[in-house]
C-alpha cells in the first residue's frame, strides 16, 4: 500500500488538470441525478445518469479533443465476439497455475455471496446459495470454451445496477445485448470516450 501512494506521490506532477476536475464534476452529477433528480420529470422513470454521463462524456471529447489535451480515452476496442477455442489440455500450464486457482475460486465466492447478501438485503428476498452457485459454476465453465476471465459477482456492477434502479434479471439479459451488440458495431462510437467518466460511475456506484 505504502508502495502505492510513493508512486502516486511522485507522480503527481504529470497529473492533467482537467481529469479530476471532471471526477468531480461527473461524482456532482451523478449525486444530484441519484438523490434529487431521480426520476424524468412529471414520470416514474429513472432518469438513466451513467448513460446520460456517457453521452456527454463522449459528446465533449469530440467535440473539444480531449485526446490532443493529455486526457486519457479509451481508445480503440478489438471489434467482434471471441470464437470458442478447445485447446488441448496441458498438465504442466495446470500444475503451474494451481495456487491461483485456489485463491481465485474462493475470493470469488466470497465476493458474490457478499454482494448477493446486500441485493437480497435491500430488495428484501431471499437469498439460494444453491443456486448462485450453480449459475457461477456453468459461468465459468461456459467461459472456459472462450478463454474469458473468471467470473464472479462484483460490488462495483451490483451497486451500478441497484442505483440505476434494475429490480430483476431483466437488467442483465438487457446488458448482455447491449454489450453483444456494442462488441458487433459500436465498439467505434466509444473511441473517444474520457476514462475519467467510466471511472466516476464504476467509483460512484461502489
Amino acid at each position: 500500500a505504502w508502495a502505492y501512494f510513493y508512486h502516486v506521490f511522485i507522480n503527481l506532477h504529470k497529473t492533467v488538470v482537467w481529469e479530476p476536475i471532471m471526477a468531480v464534476g461527473c461524482m456532482g452529477a451523478l449525486y444530484v441525478m441519484k438523490n434529487y433528480v431521480k426520476t424524468i420529470p412529471k414520470t416514474k422513470i429513472p432518469i438513466p445518469a451513467p448513460l446520460i454521463l456517457v453521452l456527454v462524456g463522449l459528446i465533449l471529447s469530440v467535440a473539444f479533443s480531449f485526446d490532443k489535451h493529455g486526457i486519457d480515452i479509451v481508445g480503440n476496442i478489438p471489434k467482434g465476439l471471441p470464437l470458442p477455442n478447445f485447446s488441448k489440455f496441458s498438465v504442466s500450464a495446470a500444475v503451474s497455475m494451481y495456487r491461483d486457482s485456489l485463491i481465485i475460486p474462493v475470493v470469488g465466492l466470497i465476493e458474490t455471496v457478499s454482494a448477493a447478501k446486500v441485493a437480497a438485503t435491500k430488495y428484501k428476498y431471499e437469498l439460494d446459495m444453491r443456486q448462485e452457485l450453480l449459475a457461477l459454476g456453468a459461468a465459468n465453465v461456459f467461459g472456459t470454451v472462450f478463454q474469458a476471465y473468471p467470473t464472479m459477482g462484483a460490488f462495483g456492477r451490483t451497486a451500478l445496477h441497484m442505483n440505476s434502479g434494475a429490480q430483476t434479471q431483466i437488467c442483465s439479459v438487457i446488458s448482455v445485448v447491449v454489450v453483444f451488440t456494442t462488441l458487433l458495431l459500436l465498439t467505434s462510437v466509444f473511441y473517444y470516450l474520457p476514462k475519467v467518466v467510466l471511472a466516476s460511475i464504476v467509483t460512484f456506484a461502489d
